[in-house]
């Protein structure tokens, strides 16, 4: 068997790890039935949040939680030390599940957006991997 790293050119780096997810975002058919590989610089959440996202089409921004969900149910916030111990290569479900939004959602220049159209509000994921 030949294995075949992806070299990025833009930060000199061979990727750390490699994870299959299948997506599904809520409020979106789901594409079809296949996983798409991710390939992390670093195996930190915020690596695997961008590379997730984006594989997705979201801004990574927009993902405001990640957790794990075992085969038992159990809820699992995940962080950097969970992400140092994933097995290379594994394969997962990732829900992008929508946040509700909070009303007094504030801007930069500090006024709430209330008043804002539902639709111009940013939407936030709780991202669940699922495996």
């Amino acid at each position: 068997m030949t294995i075949h790293l992806i070299y990025d050119v833009t930060t000199n780096l061979y990727p750390v790890a490699c994870f299959y997810i299948r997506p599904q975002i809520a409020g979106r058919q789901v594409e079809d039935n296949y996983h798409r590989a991710i390939y992390l610089q670093e195996r930190t959440l915020a690596a695997f949040t961008q590379a997730a996202a984006s594989k997705c089409g979201l801004s990574p921004a927009s993902v405001r939680e990640v957790i794990r969900m075992n085969p038992a149910g159990i809820l699992i916030k995940v962080d950097d030390e969970l992400l140092q111990e994933m097995k290379e290569g594994q394969d997962m479900n990732a829900v992008f599940d929508e946040m509700p939004q909070q009303d007094a959602t504030k801007h930069e220049d500090g006024l709430r957006a209330d008043h804002l159209d539902e639709s111009k509000k940013p939407q936030n994921y709780l991202l669940k991997l699922e495996y």
